[in-house]
């Protein structure tokens, strides 16, 4: 699991190169967070398809363009807080609407 304050829920997707993730984070919205190629990147929406498509994705470069999987689960913790903040920045978290 992730270890963020946001982070409801979330799984491994992929274990192999590249490295994903998908989750809910608190209010609602889905998470999609992968490391490919050096890249690791996070899109965030209201379901698991807009958060896959995310226009507003962040990306970060980390180690080579060989790499696709986090040395540690504390470095793959610390790339995505940081990307969660970029995307979201606290102020601005969304909600969901209720259903």
């Amino acid at each position: 699991m992730m270890a963020h304050p946001l982070v409801v829920f979330a799984k491994q997707t992929c274990c192999a190169c590249p490295e994903q993730w998908e989750g809910k984070l608190a209010g609602g919205w889905q998470f999609y967070f992968r490391y490919r190629s050096g890249i690791a990147s996070i899109g965030v929406g209201p379901d698991e398809d807009s958060a896959v498509s995310d226009p507003h994705e962040m990306c970060i470069e980390h180690g080579d363009s060989l790499q696709g999987a986090f040395e540690s689960p504390e470095v793959r913790d610390d790339i995505f807080a940081a990307l969660l903040d970029m995307r979201m920045p606290p102020a601005e978290v969304p909600v969901a609407a209720e259903e």
